[in-house]
């Protein structure tokens, strides 16, 4: 249901915005997981803040380049998503045995800062486009559709 939120938050809000408070929110949220004794509230805010970042991080690149670049553009954003998986595994389970389960929380905070760090400066300010009301039914039929 968020994923298909972003976008109408992205335009009510301005894509940019949106997108470093995602990953602000996503990086606190990780502080406080590493430090909570119930992850329940802590991960769904992590949750719902990672869920707002790829629809809104791929909606940033496809307003901002140019149609020749597209596809150049597209595969180094699908090469970055492939690294999750392909390290995250791993080094999660190297930290977990050598420190404990909260170092894993802690890996997301410098990879936080550097992406807001990245993404203050090359994206321009994103004005909102327009102010419709969110189409809650096909939010929620996506939702549905998930389960």
């Amino acid at each position: 249901m968020f994923i298909r939120a972003g976008g109408w938050v992205a335009d009510r809000f301005g894509a940019r915005r949106v997108f470093m408070w995602a990953i602000a929110t996503f990086t606190l949220a990780s502080v406080a997981c590493a430090g909570a004794m119930s992850l329940i509230a802590t991960r769904i805010v992590q949750g719902l803040s990672g869920t707002m970042m790829v629809p809104i991080g791929r909606l940033i690149l496809f307003r901002g380049v140019k149609r020749e670049e597209l596809l150049q553009a597209t595969t180094w954003l699908t090469m970055l998503a492939l690294i999750d998986p392909l390290l995250g595994a791993p080094l999660g389970g190297f930290l977990t045995d050598a420190l404990s389960w909260r170092s894993i929380f802690w890996v997301n905070v410098p990879v936080g800062i550097v992406g807001l760090i990245l993404t203050r400066k090359p994206l321009p300010p994103s004005t909102p486009e327009h102010r419709t009301p969110p189409d809650l039914r096909s939010m929620l039929l996506c939702c549905r559709g998930c389960h």
